[in-house]
């Protein structure tokens, strides 16, 4: 199968996660140029430095001869974003393209996806991807909101959360928002006060009908989670004691977001590094009457 075989977001979701991580979207009539190209072997070496022609006789003989819409695709811009993906997926880098029409049954964050750009997928959600670049902070972010979501649909009315490693206070203050509503009151470390580790508190009015919302995507990897839901829903937990882990960078380092760049695709900003995080949160339920 060639490595620019082009699925639609169905086929993309049900592939292995090594075979859909990176994603990079492009035009659609790029797409059929480049399944046209993939049927030309070795189209480099046997034009000599006549690529260029090869390529637009390619495209037309597949669209049909519209010679006014393909030479205008392929002597432009786009011509230069296919030949990125090429030298990417010379590199070996695991790129999947897929169409702009294919990706709108994807999720992206707000003002993506952006053409010739690579996405990261999210780690157990095949449906989500995030741009390449903000793929470690989006991720943690993500964890954390729906372990809050959690807590907080199970009946949390008091929330403290401590750093015990990684991203503390500066990357903090961008998650408070996980907490909505309520009587809140966050507090930040810089009180002389409060331990060095904690990041914020919260007081919530808190409910006496616990349950597990809906839609929750991390939920089924972390047992912990299960035992405190368990607890709260069948035998009355009052308190808890839970941590929200971020160990693992899959594979998306600052090697990976250079040799990206590196061969003309964009990864979405400033590449931000991984770090192996920890964040404790315990507090307590109101009481079920």
């Amino acid at each position: 199968m060639s490595d620019l075989d082009l699925p639609n977001a169905e086929m993309l979701t049900q592939r292995p996660f090594a075979e859909r991580q990176l994603l990079v979207i492009t035009k659609n009539l790029v797409v059929k140029a480049a399944e046209k190209l993939e049927q030309i072997s070795h189209v480099e070496k046997e034009t000599g430095g006549k690529w260029h022609e090869t390529a637009v006789s390619g495209a037309l003989s597949l669209l049909g001869g519209v010679q006014s819409n393909v030479a205008k695709i392929l002597n432009s811009a786009y011509l230069e974003a296919y030949k990125s993906v090429r030298r990417a997926l010379d590199k070996g880098l695991p790129i999947q393209v897929i169409s702009y029409d294919a990706s709108r049954a994807l999720d992206f964050p707000p003002g993506h996806p952006r053409l010739d750009t690579v996405y990261a997928c999210h780690p157990v959600n095949p449906k989500t991807y995030y741009p390449l670049a903000d793929f470690h902070r989006v991720a943690f972010e993500g964890k954390f909101a729906e372990a809050m979501t959690l807590l907080m649909a199970l009946g949390a009315d008091s929330i403290r959360v401590e750093h015990v490693t990684g991203w503390a206070r500066d990357f903090a203050s961008s998650v408070a928002g996980a907490v909505p509503g309520g009587s809140m009151a966050i507090e930040t470390t810089k009180s002389s006060e409060k331990s060095e580790s904690l990041l914020f508190e919260a007081s919530l009015r808190g409910t006496h009908l616990p349950i597990i919302p809906d839609r929750l995507v991390w939920y089924q990897y972390e047992p912990t989670w299960q035992s405190i839901s368990a607890g709260r829903l069948n035998y009355g937990l009052d308190a808890f004691r839970l941590s929200v882990i971020y160990n693992d960078d899959y594979g998306i380092d600052a090697k990976l977001a250079s040799s990206i760049k590196g061969a003309g695709l964009g990864i979405g900003g400033k590449f931000q590094a991984h770090q192996a995080t920890v964040w404790q949160i315990e507090g307590t339920f109101r009481r079920q009457s």
